[in-house]
């Protein structure tokens, strides 16, 4: 029984991966994000077009912190975009409660 051909696991794996890319095995997180993006397109859908603008505009906090999200190095993708829209949303309310104080 011979070994397996490294050649045949590279081309399973071409052939199976939507999103294959030639001498990577991990896409960069940018492309991983946008591919994590496109999973959410059944749900977007669903929602009212107000909804939509919103939802688009909450995944797009995301972008703010690519680079925090390389860095993240987490097999799961999700994680640090949702992460990142959490830290924005915190950084927002922080702000307006800073604003709110001076008003009293």
């Amino acid at each position: 029984m011979s070994a397996p051909s490294p050649f045949r696991d590279l081309c399973f794996k071409l052939i199976s991966s939507r999103y294959a890319t030639v001498g990577r095995t991990v896409p960069s997180f940018r492309i991983a994000g946008e591919m994590e993006r496109r999973k959410w397109k059944p749900f977007r859908a669903l929602l009212d077009k107000k909804d939509r603008k919103i939802f688009d505009e909450m995944f797009s906090y995301s972008r703010l912190y690519n680079s925090a999200g390389v860095m993240a190095c987490r097999p799961v993708v999700v994680h640090p975009i949702l992460k990142s829209i959490i830290f924005e949303h915190y950084k927002q309310l922080r702000k307006i409660n800073t604003s709110r104080r001076y008003e009293y």
